[in-house]
């Protein structure tokens, strides 16, 4: 009885760590952002603002947010996303045709400065930032319009990942890095880059529960 009752006591022990981790995974769940979020409708879509996060459903339609916080290159910053792929298209030649992509983007207009019906001015990808394209299955990625075959610690279909853009006021460089790798830079054109911070999608689902801006304006910490 009494090894009977020290097993017992044992496999308690052993649940309720489990049990903590649950609640804390539970209050963990909501949206990480210091930004507010403004889905622009596209063509019936919408990219949309919960609690948990930035949440699109998997649709051919082009999809995009848009927060409120503007960019104009006086003031170095990052811009932080965690992101999450829940499903994506099941279909090679939307897959080869690069379709399907995720884009975190600088530059974007106002709504009331651009109409956001007519499709050339709506996508995203038209204004500066990272456009990402999972082109294959087995790791072959277009960033920056180039294809290339992505460092080993981003290779292959990912599931979550996080992005980040780096931005440094006295170079005027823009560095983009995913799972903490740089992926490319390039430097801050206005016509390109001067406007609001953004996302946009098309043929992915996704829920984006971290997206927080942070300035610097003495520089970037070294």
């Amino acid at each position: 009885m009494k090894k009977l009752t020290a097993v017992l006591l044992c496999l308690v022990m052993a649940l309720l760590p489990v049990t903590g981790i649950a609640a804390d995974a539970n209050e963990a769940a909501a949206f990480e952002t210091n930004l507010s979020w403004k889905s622009v409708t596209f063509a019936g879509s919408d990219f949309q603002v919960r609690e948990d996060g930035l949440y699109t459903t998997q649709t051919s339609n082009t999809v995009f947010v848009r927060s409120d916080k503007y960019i104009d290159g006086s003031v170095s910053f990052t811009m932080e996303y965690d992101v999450n792929v829940l499903s994506v298209v099941d279909n090679d030649y939307v897959w080869g045709e690069g379709w399907l992509y995720y884009a975190f983007t600088l530059g974007l207009p106002d709504e009331a400065e651009t109409e956001y019906d007519e499709p050339l001015k709506s996508r995203m990808y038209y204004y500066g930032g990272a456009t990402i394209i999972p082109k294959t299955r087995d790791g072959v990625f277009i960033v920056a319009n180039t294809e290339m075959a992505l460092p080993d610690e981003v290779n292959g279909f990912i599931t979550q990942f996080t992005f980040k853009i780096e931005y440094s006021a006295s170079r005027e460089e823009l560095v983009y890095f995913m799972n903490g790798t740089e992926l490319y830079s390039d430097f801050f054109e206005p016509v390109n880059h001067e406007g609001f911070l953004g996302i946009e999608t098309a043929w992915a689902e996704l829920l984006i529960t971290k997206a927080v801006y942070t300035e610097y304006p003495d520089g970037l910490p070294s």
